[in-house]
């Protein structure tokens, strides 16, 4: 400085770890045989609950894959968790989300009814409306012990009148 004194200055910086997120699209609709399959997806990247970024196209151009780069790996000490969520799911699909083993986040979207999801697994559960190990309806099932019992009470009116008289 001025007066001879030897200044040290220190200087403290702080680099942001950075980390990278990977999507990649599935079709389980047997290579698109019944020509539902749309020609792209739209696809939001969440960091928590908060969307990140704008919205990503996946079509065959971009191989149904798309990475973003440069993301923050934690924000005040603890780690983001990333997830990814297709926007405007077609009619003819679920969507049903995985990570591989290497961190990629994967959607599957899989063919409703023509042969996939819907025929194997019935839209409502077994057990509205319907006798489990029967399938006969419970309505039916409900006429058929009312008419039970009204006609059990007729015969026992019946036999109890004859056996007064």
């Amino acid at each position: 400085d001025e007066i001879g004194n030897m200044v040290i200055t220190i200087t403290n910086t702080h680099e942001v770890e950075t980390t990278k997120i990977k999507v990649r699209k599935i079709w389980d609709d047997s290579d698109n045989q019944y020509e539902k399959r749309p020609d792209s997806v739209k696809v939001q990247l969440y960091a928590g609950e908060i969307a990140i970024g704008d919205i990503v196209v996946l079509d065959e151009s971009n191989d149904w894959t798309y990475t973003w780069t440069g993301l923050d790996k934690s924000k005040d000490g603890k780690e983001i968790k990333y997830s990814v969520k297709e926007i405007d799911v077609s009619e003819s699909y679920i969507d049903l989300y995985s990570v591989d083993e290497d961190g990629t986040l994967v959607i599957t979207n899989q063919l409703v009814g023509e042969g996939g999801w819907e025929e194997e697994i019935p839209e409502e559960p077994p057990y509205v409306g319907e006798n489990p190990s029967t399938g006969i309806n419970i309505v039916d099932n409900y006429n058929f012990y009312v008419s039970l019992i009204i006609g059990t009470m007729i015969v026992v009116a019946v036999v109890t009148k004859r056996t007064l008289i």
